[in-house]
């Protein structure tokens, strides 16, 4: 028995992509940091990363040192060395880390002043006022008798400032806070009043252009789509400053709140209209995946990198790098090349809770979709794959969503599976009837009739599954009862087709 083990864990190794163990080790030295390390980062933190490097530079030079005799093939080199180049990776992404930082000696300094840049845009918060991330490039400090300003020329260092700014605020934008008081001091929290909030108008070039076709978009969707004009441009360019509470609070209530985030699932919907209307229209069907990569680094541009946003389009353009060079893909491979690459291109995205939720979420649709539409096959096709997603979905992110918040909503199951066609529909409406509206006005109201039908529609969808009570686990055992049972869930889902055959074998031997 523990020969085939042994022998069922070789094969599977070899048959996994050196992608993944590169994964493995960026992860285990980027998220794997102690807690000691996070609280003094002079010290413990560079310590850390030391022996994370050394680690490296050992299961490195063995990986380089062993052949084909030791171990009998050569996948135990090749797990050494992605391996080595992972945690290599993971050390320099928590170096990189260190730089966006808040500056240490905030927490022993009055500050009075700010200036710099929009590290980028700004978001509406739950009550209504604007957060950014600003990138500093001086600090005012004053105390009595003494005032000193500090620059940061080629610094990334940055604050968070919280302000009643009502006008949203593009990434690159000049900023300059006259009167900044703290909020969090040690965390680089600052607040301060629109009144002595000055924001520059964008730089000339690709800014402006930005912030122009933004400003386009938005007054094209706003005469288009009537009253749904908020969720609209919530779903077209990741806009939630005009959404309201009572609508964003009935999605988290649904378990659906990465509806209203731009995600891989709204640029395949983008990306898919493009296609087809490459394919079936104008009949240019070579051109469609170059057409397709090139619209979705626009739109990534044009509405922001957020985390998953940025780990959809990476993905949509290593998988048609790799296509053209003809090199196997695996989606796990494809998914653990794009998250070395999301790493070591913007590092600070790792401890967001988007960029994890956004990785696991995929891993799980990778991983365990097809074996939920397996389990549910006697269910009509469309609808067991739909169920089967938002199944997958959640078996994945449900650790991130216990162990955070100790909350878990089973009805995102249901809503998700309804919502997915409603949002597709919603979503290529609203781009087709854009040129529509600008062209003959009279069409407005009608158009705005019929979006507001499809928000509608959407809205029914998430009552659906706000209706179904969430699960509570706020106390450690619940917690850790309700993981074990989530694993549990998917270690079968995911094995019940390799117990479907055995048990198909062992009835096949008993007949005569």
């Amino acid at each position: 028995m523990s020969r085939a083990l042994i022998e069922a864990m070789r094969r599977a190794a070899s048959r996994t992509a050196p992608s993944v163990w590169a994964a493995a080790g960026l992860g285990f030295a980027f998220f794997a940091v102690p807690q000691a390390a996070r609280l003094e980062p002079a010290s413990s933190l560079a310590a850390w990363i030391g022996t994370c490097y050394a680690a490296a530079l050992c299961i490195g030079s063995v990986g380089i040192w062993i052949g084909e005799k030791p171990f009998g093939s050569l996948t135990a080199r090749r797990i050494l060395l992605a391996l080595a180049f992972g945690m290599a990776v993971g050390s320099s992404a928590l170096t990189a880390e260190t730089s966006v930082l808040p500056p240490q000696d905030l927490p022993g300094r009055s500050f009075r002043a700010a200036a710099g840049a929009a590290a980028s845009d700004s978001r509406r918060t739950a009550r209504g006022n604007t957060l950014l991330s600003l990138k500093i490039a001086s600090l005012r400090a004053e105390s009595p008798g003494l005032g000193a300003e500090l620059a940061w020329p080629k610094g990334g260092a940055r604050i968070l400032l919280v302000s009643d700014f009502e006008e949203t605020i593009c990434a690159g934008q000049a900023i300059q806070a006259l009167d900044i008081k703290p909020i969090d001091q040690g965390q680089g929290l600052f607040y301060v009043s629109k009144r002595d909030l000055l924001v520059h108008p964008p730089r000339k070039g690709l800014p402006s252009l930005r912030a122009g076709l933004r400003n386009g978009f938005s007054r094209g969707i706003s005469a288009v789509s009537g009253k749904s004009f908020p969720l609209a441009q919530a779903l077209l360019l990741g806009v939630k400053d005009d959404l309201d509470d009572g609508l964003a609070e009935l999605f988290r209530s649904a378990g659906c709140s990465h509806i209203l985030a731009l995600s891989g699932q709204h640029l395949s919907i983008l990306c898919m209209l493009v296609t087809l209307a490459l394919d079936r229209i104008f009949n240019v069907k070579r051109y469609s995946p170059y057409a397709a990569a090139g619209f979705a680094l626009a739109f990534t541009w044009l509405a922001g990198p957020s985390p998953s946003l940025f780990r959809a389009c990476l993905m949509a353009l290593l998988s048609l790098v790799l296509a053209r060079a003809d090199r196997r893909q695996t989606g796990m491979g494809t998914l653990a090349l794009t998250f070395c690459l999301a790493m070591a291109i913007k590092p600070a995205d790792g401890r967001s809770l988007s960029f994890q939720l956004s990785y696991a979420a995929m891993a799980g649709l990778i991983l365990l979709a097809p074996r939920w539409e397996t389990f549910l096959w006697r269910l009509p096709p469309p609808v067991a794959k739909a169920l089967a997603a938002s199944l997958a979905a959640l078996c994945a992110t449900a650790p991130l969503s216990i162990g955070i918040f100790g909350t878990l909503y089973p009805g995102g199951i249901l809503s998700a599976s309804i919502s997915g066609p409603l949002v597709l529909g919603f979503m290529w409406s609203l781009l087709a009837t854009l040129p529509l509206g600008a062209a003959f006005p009279f069409l407005r109201p009608l158009l705005a009739a019929l979006h507001e039908s499809f928000q509608d529609l959407l809205l029914t969808a998430m009552e659906i599954g706000a209706a179904v009570p969430p699960i509570a686990a706020q106390a450690r055992l619940p917690k850790a009862c309700a993981l074990a049972a989530i694993a549990l869930l998917g270690l079968f889902v995911y094995c019940y087709p390799y117990m479907e055959n055995a048990l198909h074998r062992r009835r096949a031997a008993r007949k005569p």
